[in-house]
């Protein structure tokens, strides 16, 4: 797993390097990161390109290999996760109910009007890198 993280990220943590340039860069350098997504993603259509900018410095990386939990039943729902490559299945006690892959999204229903954060129900973990 650290390998693979290590051919994407060449062992550069973009979420910290990027604290060093201005803001205006960041946006421009964090628009070019995250342009697939921003493009290829149902929830940014229509959106306009000072949103998208704003948006875009937002987003943080994450690489998870095969059989990594990344939610756990009862954690709390803080975020939205857009999956860029890879694959996860959601299960709820161990029965899969669903499996997500490029351009699915999962996590904080923001749809909900209760302003309280949700507790995830399901189990979270990636099939693939």
């Amino acid at each position: 797993s650290f390998q693979h993280s290590w051919s994407y990220t060449n062992g550069i943590d973009m979420n910290n390097v990027l604290k060093g340039f201005p803001e205006c860069l960041q946006a421009d350098i964090c628009l070019h990161l995250n342009r697939n997504l921003l493009q290829n993603c149902n929830a940014f259509k229509g959106a306009s390109p000072g949103c998208l900018r704003v948006l875009s410095t937002k987003f943080k990386s994450t690489h998870a290999p095969p059989g990594d939990t990344l939610v756990h039943p009862g954690d709390l729902l803080t975020a939205l996760y857009f999956i860029a490559r890879g694959s996860i299945e959601i299960l709820k006690d161990d029965t899969v109910m669903a499996i997500l892959g490029k351009d699915d999204i999962f996590g904080e229903d923001i749809k909900s009007n209760n302003s309280m954060q949700g507790q995830s129900m399901y189990c979270v973990r990636a099939l693939s890198y």
